[in-house]
């Protein structure tokens, strides 16, 4: 039986994160979660995640800007895909978390299910 795909989850606000977590449970997704951009890269280090959800604004020194940047340095994370999670609503935040190495860039609040649906077409 193959492995189930793995989505690292990344953001500062607790609350997001169950929302996240609610909405892929009845998905054959294992979901990591990290609260800050440290603690990311570390975890999808350790557990390379077949997607990444990443969260733009977060504390702690890095935000999710660099630490996308990070992880496209890194050869183990050049083709995985990279959603980025956002309040930050203008064009040219949109333009900076794509620049950065996104796939996509998706304004909070956000559909649950709609976030599923691509989810589940990054990882076709």
């Amino acid at each position: 039986m193959p492995t189930s795909k793995k989505i690292l989850v990344v953001d500062d606000h607790v609350l997001i994160r169950k929302l996240i977590l609610m909405a892929f449970e009845d998905t054959e997704y294992e979901i990591l979660q990290a609260r800050n951009g440290q603690s990311a890269l570390e975890l999808a280090n350790a557990e390379q995640p077949d997607l990444i959800l990443l969260d733009v604004m977060m504390p702690d020194g890095m935000d999710g800007l660099e630490v996308c940047r990070e992880l496209r340095r890194d050869e183990h994370f050049k083709e995985t895909p990279i959603i980025m999670l956002s309040a930050k609503a203008q064009l040219v935040n949109q333009q900076e978390g794509l620049k950065a190495g996104a796939n996509l860039y998706l304004m909070k609040p956000f559909s649950p299910n709609d976030l599923v649906t691509i989810v589940s077409k990054y990882l076709a």
